[in-house]
């Protein structure tokens, strides 16, 4: 994500330039990071968890039925495709699926030009099972990335991507949420794989559609005379809901507004290449969402139809019929064989999908199941399958539901039609092996790193990871729904009502379940917020008795100490937790940051080096290494390795700035600023880089290297983009005016950089209020002496004395008013 990215205008956050930053400077808040965000305090909370009432699914008459695509195999060969999905979307909360409150105008539309499927069922209710079976052709259970987070699709398994970039297919994927990262093997096949939503920051995790559409249209002119395969993710309408209010839409319908309107960019923009009839576009939600029904909010745990019925509608101009509606029970794995078909491109052997241009052979079977509930809390999985009328699910509680009768699932046959469901069960135990209670376990296939940990805590999954109960130890999902919702509902009183009305709210929920570990965490974080230590320290120590095998607790206790001021304690327990965890990333982090600070440079060096080899996109922790190695002398060490980083990460921001000023440091200023430039030509949104070469352009010793007007434009380019409201920012922007002797520029930036930073209370700003004190001292000294009125520019290079300084009048500088504009908006913003 880039630093102006925002969801509906989110606040700017503010970057620390290097020059900014101090050793041993403010601990890094980690317990966001732990929290399992879907019950953490979130405003709106519980006007954006208005139950709905679930809604039949209804056509539009005037749609063609259909049993099949009416395309002929190879019918479409040589055309491009645009797969689009919807996360988190649900097929009732649709326009052309019934829905008269919705505003998908862009997908209604798709409709009415395509082919829409009524009865499309995702295989997992999350979002890496799902889309690996989108582009597999294969269950989770073939596939085996059977969870978020803790799974990867294997190399082995063949993509869509693989198959049509074998057959000459330009490949690009653009996706908006950590849980598909490049690290989860969906990139396979892919020439361009686009998941920078990152950032350098750990818990930016997403990026909202407005951010992700202009991407991909840059994507579709750059190779719109290729033949083209784009695969575009759209996150939004996954919780939190914070589309913009838009009337007496509910706030999940306002998201899912929100990405088709993005949709309809893309589209737009498809129509207006003149590539309308040869370009397939499939548009598919990877799951559903609660939404109240079962109990259940949001996803994940549960295989209700609320959270696998989606929608799925493909168009290619007039060439699929024009509006038709194939109403037969079909899977996001008949995706992959039926786009293929029409393709005229064979299809690997052994797909679970079937073609959806050809007939139904028989009655159709389609399977899913959910593990996500075991990865995040250690709840029992649940298997399932279902034909076009009869559904059975398999966990601690079988279940067996007529759809042609009860849609919503709401009454369960199992004991009155035991016949029936034996049938079933037959069927899925022909599917899952024999032993169903095995195929609802699986060890996790991919090691994830503490950074990447974060980033899917801060999306609400994980928990902490698979549970070592035993399948007779995992309560059913369903059973802990009115308990995860209690835990939810009691954080966001913090919100509403107040941090001590969430407390009691924790309180009372600790003591009706006290062998809830998730309770007791959360209540240790209220009592810490506070200021009431002494609980909160019993609390954490409650959790890790209830749970031994996670590190939040060990690092809540720790981070407490460290408040506590008992650093040697602090360190104790985060050796603690890295001898559990040696390649936990906060944990290194934290360490050694306090060992630097106690004195221990050599171990604490050598731990925040290996932190920054998991996730050198932190803000903070590149200049702390480059620091403590310069503490130990070894300016040299810390060149190679930040060259190293640099190689294997050039869009991380924060290493160039880090590289950068090791190269100064060394006296390479013009090295030091190639690095800044090719980073800002990379990225340019990336401030910082814009903020750090700056300054080195009016500091470098080298005069000739010096370049004042460069400097003021870009910092003038920064503070207008981010409102004139970043301290750090108008402190650069102060001192580069200094540097062309505008003095009473400088002094009134410097005094509303000095304001912002007073008011935030942050404690970096603290810092910087002191380096801005210093400045203005300057400045006004400099005022005294009359220097505002003259500025010197080096003598010409065929001045009689070399290195003489000419002195020009300041009303004839060039500047042509540079400034007035500036200083407008810094007197209107006070």
């Amino acid at each position: 994500m880039n630093d102006t990215a925002s969801k509906t205008s989110r606040p700017r956050r503010s970057r620390r330039a290097w020059w900014q930053w101090v050793v041993g400077g403010g601990l890094l808040v980690t317990a966001a990071f732990f929290a399992i965000v879907r019950w953490a305090p979130i405003p709106g909370l519980r006007s954006s968890l208005r139950p709905v009432e679930p809604r039949a699914i209804r056509v539009a008459a005037d749609l063609q039925a259909s049993e099949v695509v009416p395309a002929a195999s190879g019918e479409l060969a040589g055309c491009n495709l645009l797969l689009v999905t919807f996360d988190t979307t649900r097929a009732d909360r649709i326009g052309c699926y019934g829905h008269d409150g919705g505003r998908t105008f862009t997908l209604d539309q798709l409709a009415r030009e395509g082919v829409l499927f009524s009865q499309a069922i995702a295989p997992a209710p999350s979002t890496l099972p799902s889309h690996a079976s989108l582009l597999t052709g294969l269950y989770p259970y073939h596939h085996g990335a059977r969870a978020n987070g803790l799974f990867r699709l294997d190399n082995e398994y063949q993509t869509l991507a693989e198959v049509l970039a074998a057959e000459g297919y330009a490949t690009g994927a653009l996706v908006s949420a950590a849980v598909l990262e490049a690290q989860y093997g969906l990139d396979q096949g892919f020439g361009d794989y686009d998941d920078e939503m990152t950032s350098q920051e750990l818990e930016i995790a997403e990026r909202t559609a407005d951010e992700t559409a202009p991407l991909a249209e840059d994507w579709l002119l750059k190779h719109a005379a290729d033949k083209f395969f784009l695969w575009v993710h759209f996150y939004d309408p996954h919780w939190p809901y914070e589309a913009p209010e838009s009337g007496n839409l509910h706030p999940y319908d306002a998201e899912i507004a929100l990405a088709d309107a993005q949709l309809g960019r893309l589209i737009g923009l498809i129509d207006d290449l003149g590539l309308t009839n040869n370009t397939l576009v499939v548009v598919a939600g990877d799951h559903g969402e609660g939404l109240g029904q079962h109990d259940e909010w949001m996803h994940s745990s549960l295989i209700y139809e609320s959270t696998l019925h989606v929608p799925l509608i493909m168009r290619c101009g007039q060439r699929l019929g024009g509006g038709v509606h194939v109403g037969r029970l079909v899977s996001l794995v008949d995706v992959m064989p039926t786009v293929l078909a029409m393709l005229g491109i064979d299809a690997p052997a052994g797909l679970d999908g079937v073609d959806l241009t050809r007939p139904e052979e028989g009655s159709r079977l389609v399977f899913s199941e959910t593990l996500q509930g075991l990865v995040d809390h250690g709840w029992a999985a649940l298997l399932g399958v279902r034909d076009a009328s009869t559904k059975y699910i398999y966990g601690p509680r079988d279940e067996l539901y007529d759809l042609s009768q009860d849609p919503f699932e709401e009454t369960n046959l199992i004991a009155s039609r035991e016949e029936a469901a034996a049938g079933m069960k037959r069927q899925l135990m022909a599917f899952f092996g024999a032993d169903l209670e095995q195929a609802g376990f699986a060890e996790p296939t991919h090691e994830l790193d503490p950074a990447a940990l974060a980033r899917l805590q801060s999306l609400g999954y994980l928990g902490g990871g698979v549970n070592a109960r035993t399948a007779a130890e995992r309560p059913h999902p369903i059973d802990m729904m009115p308990i995860q919702q209690r835990v939810l509902t009691a954080l966001g009183l913090e919100k509403t009502e107040g941090l001590a009305e969430s407390t009691r709210a924790l309180e009372k929920v600790v003591r009706d379940y006290p062998d809830l570990y998730t309770g007791h965490l959360s209540l240790g974080r209220a009592y810490r917020k506070a200021g009431d230590l002494e609980r909160a320290e019993a609390e954490f120590a409650r959790s890790l008795e209830l749970d031994p095998e996670r590190w939040e607790p060990l690092m809540a206790l720790a981070s407490l100490r460290v408040r506590q001021n008992e650093t040697a304690e602090a360190i104790e327990l985060y050796r603690a937790a890295g001898e559990r965890y040696p390649e936990n990333f906060l944990v290194l982090k934290e360490l050694g940051r306090l060992l630097i600070q106690t004195g221990e440079f050599d171990e604490g060096t050598e731990t925040l080096t290996k932190a920054l080899a998991i996730w050198p996109r932190d803000e903070a922790l590149p200049d702390m290494v480059a620091d403590a190695m310069l503490l130990l002398n070894r300016p040299d060490e810390a060149l190679e390795l930040f060259q190293g980083l640099l190689a294997e990460h050039p869009d991380a921001p924060m290493i160039r700035n880090a590289l950068s000023r090791l190269f100064s440091i060394k006296n390479r200023y013009a090295e030091a600023m190639v690095v800044l430039r090719e980073g800002i030509q990379r990225a340019p949104e990336k401030l910082s880089l814009v903020n750090n070469l700056a300054f080195l352009l009016v500091t470098v010793p080298d005069e000739s290297m010096r370049r004042h007007q460069e400097a003021i434009a870009m910092m003038e380019r920064v503070c207008f983009e981010t409102g004139y409201q970043d301290p750090r920012y108008l402190h650069t922007l102060s001192m580069v005016y200094s540097g062309k002797l505008r003095l009473d520029e400088a002094i009134l930036v410097a005094e509303k950089a000095r304001k912002i930073a007073v008011a935030s209370g942050k404690p970096h700003d603290a810092q910087l209020v002191q380096g801005i004190a210093l400045s203005l001292q300057s400045y006004r000294q400099a005022k005294e002496q009359g220097l505002d009125l003259i500025r010197y520019v080096p003598r010409p290079p065929d001045a009689e004395e070399a290195g003489e300084a000419t002195p020009v009048d300041a009303e004839t500088a060039g500047d042509d008013g540079a400034g007035a504009e500036t200083q407008d908006q810094v007197n209107d913003d006070g």
